[in-house]
């Protein structure tokens, strides 16, 4: 698996982890009022029609979460694996495809600009006339 593949996986992960936390603290949130209403015998039936469209309510969200998360992995698996370039698209050049270069290829470098002989020393043509006035 490679080390996009991998953290594709582990962002999956953690995403499902948090929503399920999430749900876990959101229910257990919703269930507090219900759970004294019921106690104390005021609306009990009410409460516990309540707490089914509750329970329903909150599992379908949660589970969207959850199916979302998972086609965003899939997603990003599958543009992962179009933009690597596989092995066999990556290949090793060989002499062949570099070629070589012969003696006739390699030459004095010229002074097309001013084809003047160089000076060694300063890299400018030479002008023996420049510093006169």
């Amino acid at each position: 698996m490679s080390d996009e593949r991998a953290l594709t996986e582990l962002i999956k992960d953690v995403v499902d982890q948090g929503a399920t936390t999430a749900e876990e603290i959101h229910r257990a949130i919703a269930d507090l009022p219900l759970t004294v209403l019921e106690r104390i015998g005021l609306f009990e039936r009410t409460a516990q029609d309540v707490r089914k469209i509750q329970d329903t309510s909150i599992g379908a969200v949660y589970g969207l979460i959850r199916d979302i998360n998972q086609k965003v992995a899939k997603l990003a698996g599958d543009v992962l694996e179009q933009t690597q370039p596989s092995n066999d698209d990556v290949g090793e050049a060989s002499n062949d495809d570099v070629g070589e270069a012969s003696n006739e290829d390699v030459g004095e470098p010229r002074n097309e600009d001013a084809g003047e002989p160089r000076n060694e020393d300063a890299g400018e043509p030479r002008n023996e006339d420049a510093g006169k006035a």
